[in-house]
């Protein structure tokens, strides 16, 4: 699965899988979990969130 967001956040139990583009903020909030081929423009991820796969930062 593909998707291009604006903004986007994984909170409590949720889980995002997949091929990511957020334009500007990706939120991983505590117990959050992001996993995938992500690009971003701001990631924020609060004690506990978890990121696995590829992530890159907009310059």
């Amino acid at each position: 699965m593909s998707a291009k967001v604006e903004n986007i956040s994984a909170a409590g139990r949720d889980i995002l899988h997949s091929r990511l583009n957020v334009i500007r903020v990706l939120r991983i909030k505590a117990l959050g979990k992001c996993a995938g081929r992500v690009t971003c423009g701001r990631l924020e991820i609060k004690n506990g969130g978890e990121v696995h796969g590829d992530f890159s930062i907009y310059s």
